[in-house]
This record gives C-alpha cells, sequence and structure tokens, in this order.
C-alpha cells in the first residue's frame, strides 16, 4: 500500500539521463513511472524477439520473448505480463509467479493484489496474486478487482452455436465471484460493482431483447427499462442506478425512483455519503452535472468524463471536454484552462490542494488549483501531494532526462 509520509520530500531534485538507456536498445515502448518518483521504467526491444525490462537503466536479469501491460502498484513494485516458450505468466520485480497460463491481458493492480484475465485450453478466468479460479468458463469480460483483493467478472456459463438464438435468449451469462458463480443466468451483464466490504454484486442486465433491469446477487429488480446503466452501492448498502424508461433516464435506488427530475442521459455516477451526482444531458449535444436532483450552472457540448467526489463528500469534480477543449469545475466553479488534454486531478487530505497535468500546444504542465505553473516539458507524470499538504512531487521528462522534483506549495499558489 501507499506510505506517502515515508516517501523523499526533502530531496529537491534528483535525475536520471533516459536518452543514454533509449539509446542502448532497438526501441523502448511507453515510459511508467512509479508514484514515489524513485523509479521509471519501459518494456524494451533487446533483439529479435527479445523483450526486457528496463528500470533506472538496469534491465530484470531475464529476458521475454513478449511482455506487456507494465504497471507500478500502488507499493511501487513493477508488474508486466510476460512470456516464454509459449506460456504467459505475472511478473513482479522480475519474478514470475508460478502460475502458467496460455494466454493473459487486462491487468489490474491496487493496495491489495494483482490481478489479471487468463485463458486455459480454451476456458476463461481471473488470476489474483498468484491464485487463479478453481472453475473457469466458456468466456470472460467486465473483470474487476477491489480494494479487498476481491475479482468478479461477467462470465458466459454455456457453450452456444452461432445460430442459437434460442438458448442465447434463454440467457447464457453470469457473475462469478473469486470464481464462484454469484448471479443467474442472463442474456447480457455489464458494469459490475462491488459494496465496500466485498460481500456482495450489483450489475446491470439484459433480461431479453427489450428489457433491462439490474441485478443484486442472485436477485433482479422487479421493475424493467429499456436500458441501465452502472449501478452502484452506497454507504448504506443500497443499490443507486441510472435506468431509462418512456424515453428519458431516471436514477432509482432499490428498485424505486430516487430523483424526481427525468433527463435525456444520465453517465457516470458518484456517490459519497448522502451525496449524488450524475452527469447529466437536458437538451440534445449539452451536458451538464447534477448532485442532489439540482442541476449545476454550466454546459459542455462533448463529455464529461470523470466525475467523483473527494473522501469528505465537500468537494465534486467533473473532468469534461466542451469547445474541443478539456477544461475541470469544481464544486461548480470552472477552472478555464482550455486544455487540449487533461488528467484525472488529485485532492490533497485536507482538500485545499487540488492538482492535475495538462498538454497544451504541445508542452506538458502541472496544474494546481486551476493555475498552471509556468514551466513546460516532454512530459508529466501524475504529480503527488504531500500529507502535510506543503508540497508537490513533479515527475517529468526534460530533454531526455527524468526529473524527480519536489516543489513547495507556497511557491505555486
Amino acid at each position: 500500500m501507499r506510505d506517502i509520509e515515508k516517501w523523499d520530500w526533502e530531496t529537491s531534485e534528483k535525475e536520471i539521463l533516459v536518452n543514454k538507456w533509449i539509446n542502448d536498445y532497438n526501441w523502448i515502448e511507453e515510459i511508467k513511472v512509479s508514484q514515489d518518483g524513485e523509479n521509471i521504467a519501459s518494456i524494451v526491444s533487446t533483439g529479435e524477439a527479445e523483450f526486457g525490462i528496463c528500470v533506472n537503466g538496469e534491465l530484470w536479469d531475464e529476458s521475454f520473448e513478449k511482455a506487456w501491460s507494465l504497471q507500478f502498484t500502488p507499493s511501487q513494485k513493477l508488474v508486466s505480463l510476460v512470456s516464454n516458450d509459449e506460456e504467459w505468466a505475472v511478473c513482479i520485480d522480475g519474478n514470475s509467479w508460478e502460475s502458467k497460463f496460455d494466454y493473459i491481458w487486462d491487468l489490474k493492480v491496487n493496495s491489495k493484489g494483482v490481478g489479471a484475465s487468463v485463458q486455459v485450453d480454451g476456458k476463461y478466468g481471473m488470476v489474483v496474486n498468484g491464485i487463479a479460479w478453481g472453475d473457469l468458463f466458456e468466456n470472460i469480460s467486465g473483470t474487476v478487482l477491489n480494494e479487498n483483493g476481491d475479482s468478479a467478472a461477467v462470465v458466459q456459463v454455456d457453450p452456444i452455436s452461432q445460430a442459437d438464438i434460442e438458448r442465447y435468449n434463454n440467457g447464457i451469462y453470469s457473475v462469478s465471484v473469486n470464481g464462484i458463480l454469484a448471479s443467474e443466468k442472463h442474456t447480457n451483464i455489464w458494469d459490475i460493482s462491488f459494496n465496500s466490504t466485498g460481500s456482495e454484486v450489483a450489475y446491470s442486465i439484459r433480461k431479453n431483447r427489450t428489457d433491462y433491469s439490474i441485478g443484486r446477487n442472485k436477485s433482479i429488480w422487479d421493475n424493467t427499462f429499456q436500458c441501465s446503466w452502472k449501478p452502484v452501492f452506497t454507504n448504506n448498502n443500497e443499490v443507486i442506478a441510472p435506468v431509462r424508461k418512456g424515453g428519458k433516464w431516471y436514477l432509482y435506488k432499490d428498485d424505486k425512483q430516487l430523483w424526481k427530475n427525468n433527463y435525456l442521459q444520465l453517465l457516470n455516477l458518484a456517490v459519497s455519503g448522502d451525496n449524488i451526482s450524475v452527469a447529466i444531458s437536458d437538451s440534445y449535444g449539452k451536458w451538464s452535472v447534477s448532485e442532489n436532483d439540482i442541476k449545476w450552472d454550466f454546459r459542455c457540448d462533448k463529455i464529461i468524463s470523470d466525475l467523483f467526489y473527494s473522501d469528505s463528500g465537500k468537494t465534486l469534480i467533473a473532468l469534461f471536454k466542451n469547445n474541443k477543449y478539456w477544461d475541470i469545475a469544481v464544486n461548480n466553479k470552472i477552472w478555464g484552462l482550455k486544455a487540449d488534454k487533461l488528467w484525472k486531478p488529485h485532492i490533497s487530505d485536507n482538500e485545499e490542494i487540488i492538482t492535475t497535468r495538462m498538454e497544451k500546444d504541445g508542452k506538458y504542465y502541472l496544474v494546481v488549483n486551476g493555475n498552471v505553473h509556468n514551466e513546460g516539458f516532454e512530459m508529466i507524470f501524475e504529480p503527488e501531494i504531500s500529507s502535510d499538504s506543503s508540497k508537490i512531487l513533479l515527475k517529468v521528462l526534460d530533454m531526455g532526462v527524468y526529473k524527480r522534483k519536489i516543489l513547495p506549495l507556497d511557491q505555486l499558489l
């Protein structure tokens, strides 16, 4: 897990000459940086059909026929999906799991685990922390790894031929939690959510050609809808979901209408305590946010890609695109960045600092509370805020050099 207090917040700058080791290889893939900023890594081509993992200019001891999906975990471990002798495995800090598979993909990492989708002898399942599901299935999609280390996925339970419409309509998909079936069979299933303890799951279902609903474990809501999106559990273990009926979208809680108003579309549900927010469209081609059924003032014409609350629920952030540019709204106030690209912001522990990174005119910049830091770089990786909210850890590429910088916040505001 993240232990941010133990990171080096005192050394003002550290450097690694990235161009030096880039030139040593045939090519390199996307560069990744650890959250603490101490390690920079990439999958590199070391020869014909030979790949290695380079960290701070040093290769892991083992090379691979194939490697992909490189990620750092919150505990700063480096994970990759690797293949040798036509067998795939998860490799962490140069050590591969004993479990081997015909194929492996969809790598997921969090503070409690590392998981991925796997194929063995034409059957599909998941592997989490080196242990594969006991039961495998005809197909798998929509995989989830929650913060308790529980895994879930939509699985095809029964085989089906291309023309077997009757069997398909009777339902061939279910939800598997940790390899155990946790739902009845349905025509389609998508968007699985866990509750906070990992003891329950909720998901959207298609019952037949025309009817949709929400499932919770092995039961489903009595109401049927024209469509439904991802359900979310509240702190009180209630299930909230956007649903469509009569050509309009409504917000429902435990199978009953929650909000009075309806909309042309509802997306990206966010819940924190008693506060509920969702991205809405109330006129064609226009998007906004409704919090507790009260609309924000702003409108955008493209998309609201992220909508989320701070831990306390006092701060609601929307990342949106309007008139070809990306921007951020915080509690209904727009920053006015007009960026070519933006990433999901971070919020400090005291919720006084919000930081993100942006691309504009081919350069990358740090943004703090809506203020753009005047120095542009070749690339900025995800910035971090110290636990006392006094410093920012900035990780950048600048003229072929990776730089880890500690910036006092009083110089940025």
